[in-house]
């Protein structure tokens, strides 16, 4: 077909190719999805990454936590007995000075995480001082 204009020429009309058309916007729409897609990849990727490093954060935040707690329970422990050791010894007899030997032991013991041997030791310590005599009584 062609089509005469107010210049008098003629031009053709060129008719669109549909098929390449419809074929065009189906090969953009699919390079479109995958682009998405690769997006879409990406950030669930990246969330997942995110929560790992907040559950791993999060776990050693715990971990640190805990770590300090049995420091400062170590601490009181240590100076419960350091106490009861300094008091054993300057004021107790023989046989209650002994007893600040044991204490120490089952102290170190318990802080090396030996605790069978701490426990069989306390048993020992709870024998010796049924064994002390009693205190006399007042007149």
């Amino acid at each position: 077909m062609t089509l005469v204009g107010c210049g008098g020429r003629a031009a053709p009309v060129v008719t669109p190719d549909t098929q390449a058309t419809v074929k065009a916007a189906i090969a953009a729409t699919s390079t479109a999805q995958a682009g998405t897609q690769a997006t879409i990849d990406t950030a669930v990727e990246a969330t997942t990454m995110a929560q790992t490093s907040t559950q791993a954060t999060t776990d050693a935040a715990v971990q640190a936590t805990t770590a300090a707690q049995a420091s400062v329970q170590a601490t009181a422990d240590a100076a419960v007995q350091a106490n009861a050791s300094t008091s054993l010894n300057a004021q107790g007899g023989p046989q209650l000075q002994q007893l600040s030997g044991s204490i120490n032991d089952i102290t170190a013991q318990l802080a090396r995480g030996q605790t069978p041997q701490a426990q069989a030791n306390l048993g020992n310590l709870e024998t010796f001082l049924g064994s002390l005599p009693s205190k006399p009584s007042r007149p």
